[in-house]
């Protein structure tokens, strides 16, 4: 019979290996999902909302993402992640293009990090 301590060591090590196992990859709708969001950032810039609030907003967000637990996080997992998203939302200010560029920028990267296995034709 396995001892306490190596049960406890080994279901621990399952549990960091599954959240490497998301850290850094995404689904095809993951990459919609966050397309969508700098589409929809790109439209509050026309709508006049202000490059900080937005950009405050976010990193809020991300902070209050980062106190669930790995598998129930939405797209930002890790702090890869969450500089994508920053930094497509910074160019929604900084580069000024239509919504719909935006988002295909967003999913031109993405794409490049779908999980083994994730068709990405619908993208």
């Amino acid at each position: 019979m396995m001892g306490y301590t190596r049960l406890v060591a080994l279901l621990l090590a399952q549990v960091v290996a599954a959240g490497q196992a998301l850290s850094g990859t995404h689904t095809a709708q993951e990459c919609r999902e966050g397309a969508d969001f700098i589409a929809n950032a790109a439209h509050s810039r026309n709508n006049g909302q202000p490059r900080e609030q937005l950009l405050d907003r976010l990193n809020g967000d991300l902070i209050a993402i980062r106190s669930m637990p790995l598998p129930l996080r939405w797209f930002a997992r890790d702090l890869a992640d969450e500089a994508m998203l920053v930094r497509h939302a910074e160019q929604v200010y900084d580069q000024p293009r239509a919504p719909k560029q935006h988002a295909e920028a967003f999913i031109a990267e993405c794409r490049l990090q779908l999980r083994e296995g994730e068709k990405d034709d619908y993208l």
